[in-house]
């Protein structure tokens, strides 16, 4: 069964996932909903017709899908856990945030792809999977 209390619970106020090879890390992570999605490819995608086809040609910017990508990944952390410096808590904010994504480059976790190579998933990629689901299942999660 499918709760919707708890679904839109994950939309507002999120729930705390551990990193997979940080365990004493922990992310407040809100839903990012299929709406806020389709929105967000609106923002960096235009759509034109080819006069001799007449088919729609969707042109994606890059430049804008990072920048739009990048917010969308910024507005679902919430909250942290286990985030130092020099050994003290740094306490969160969206600064501390852009900082943190700007600067920590190694892997969070790793997954294995159709063909059973090791991919590495690094940490924006890794929250924003999270964001979208990958890491829920909302039959066995723990009521926060």
């Amino acid at each position: 069964m499918i709760d919707l209390k708890e679904v839109k619970k994950l939309n507002t106020e999120g729930r705390w996932y551990s990193l997979p090879l940080y365990p004493d890390v922990e992310f407040k992570i809100k839903r990012i909903t299929p709406k806020q999605i389709e929105q967000s490819i609106k923002k960096y995608t235009t759509i034109t017709f080819d006069k001799k086809t007449h088919q729609k040609i969707e042109i994606v910017d890059p430049e804008k899908q990072r920048e739009v990508l990048r917010e969308m990944v910024m507005d679902s952390v919430l909250d942290w856990k286990g985030i130092t410096e020099n050994g003290k808590e740094v306490e969160f904010s969206k600064a501390a945030l852009k900082t943190l994504l700007d600067n920590f480059t190694p892997h969070v976790d790793e997954k294995i792809d159709a063909e059973g190579n090791v991919e590495k998933v690094y940490l924006f990629n890794w929250i924003f999977d999270t964001a979208r689901g990958e890491y829920d299942d909302l039959e066995s999660e723990e009521k926060n």
